[in-house]
């Protein structure tokens, strides 16, 4: 195929690939070419319109950023921009694209004129394809020095099969790795501190420490994949909110902490843990196995989860230290990081 080809090949499979392939297929185009310090789609039903979320991080530039995908054939109009605008400013982005296979209505391109408090960026069909064509994704360039001749990159579209499975969230695999800051993040709640930059302020003051709300959102969510936490929507200042409160189980976990009985408190915890999908998928192979290298449990996650790119190995790292903290496994190190099953069966004898 020659370069116009190919971008009308690109923009024909983009627009006739699944739905969650096409977001996850996004977040990898923005993942290769601008290299954020995290990614991550998000696929909640409260999440208020944004599908991909990261961060970036410079000495001059940093802060989170959201994207919003729509696979459409039709002109995405200047109401779809108002309202990205709208969920990036509840959710405290500093940055924003909105990506479609079509094209926008010239109100659409007016609108992110007028939107001047944070940065805003349209892509459409055309140009997503040669990006991707530029940076040989989906595609690769024939050899030669004077090539303008390229051809589908399977790889590329083998990565996304997965996707057509049932798979664990990308949001249910944890990215808080701290007990105690856990428990802080409970215990604001408990007080009446229920929204993300509320409870990051709460952070900062309490660990006299810099907190952003993306990272108190690690632990929020981790306070939901454990069931201590639930969310519901209040609507402040016209613009949704993730609202949290905590569950029975929450209550008692923080009932044990602030009342001295860490070691009930840790069993509590470890209990919850045991629970958790991904962790449950992984322990049933170190059960069967007896003992898993961290590397394997870096490749149950690509391969049962909805969590890709280089984020596979930063959340690793987080479900590892869950791992340790299971009633059923001991957690090594020696030279390399290990899984091994230690629970006692008498039938065994």
């Amino acid at each position: 195929m020659n370069r116009s080809e190919a971008v009308q090949e690109l923009m024909k499979r983009n627009y006739e690939v699944d739905p969650l392939q096409f977001e996850h297929l996004c977040k990898l185009v923005i993942e290769e070419i601008e290299r954020p310090e995290g990614i991550e789609t998000t696929r909640r039903s409260k999440d208020g319109g944004i599908d991909v979320r990261g961060f970036v991080g410079g000495k001059l530039y940093n802060g989170e950023f959201g994207v919003q995908v729509k696979q459409y054939d039709s002109k995405v109009s200047s109401g779809a921009v108002r309202g990205l605008a709208g969920s990036l400013q509840s959710g405290g982005c500093r940055f924003g694209t909105l990506i479609t296979t079509s094209s926008f209505t010239s109100d659409a391109i007016a609108e992110v004129n007028d939107t001047d408090s944070f940065s805003l960026e349209l892509i459409d069909g055309e140009e997503l394809a040669e990006l991707m064509l530029d940076n040989e994704l989906g595609v690769k360039q024939q050899p030669g020095e004077d090539s303008e001749e390229y051809i589908i990159d399977p790889e590329f579209w083998g990565r996304f099969e997965k996707f057509s499975g049932d798979l664990i969230p990308s949001w249910q695999v944890p990215q808080a790795d701290s007990d105690f800051i856990l428990g802080l993040t409970l215990t604001a709640v408990k007080n009446g501190v229920r929204y993300k930059p509320e409870i990051a302020e709460y952070l900062a003051r309490e660990t006299e420490d810099n907190w952003t709300p993306r990272q108190a959102d690690y632990y929020t969510t981790a306070g939901q994949i454990l069931g201590y936490l639930e969310e519901g929507k209040s609507n402040e200042d016209s613009l949704d909110m993730r609202r949290w409160s905590l569950t029975e189980a929450g209550d008692e976990y923080v009932s044990l902490r602030s009342t001295g009985k860490e070691e009930l408190a840790s069993d509590h915890l470890a209990q919850r843990i045991s629970r958790v999908d991904i962790i449950e998928e992984i322990v049933s192979e170190v059960k069967e196995e007896y003992k898993i290298p961290r590397s394997r449990v870096e490749e149950i996650i690509r391969e049962n989860t909805e969590v890709t790119g280089t984020t596979v190995r930063r959340r690793t790292s987080t479900v590892g230290k869950w791992l340790g903290r299971h009633p059923d496994v001991k957690r090594m190190e020696s030279g390399m990081v290990w899984f091994e099953y230690y629970k006692m069966d008498l039938t065994d004898f």
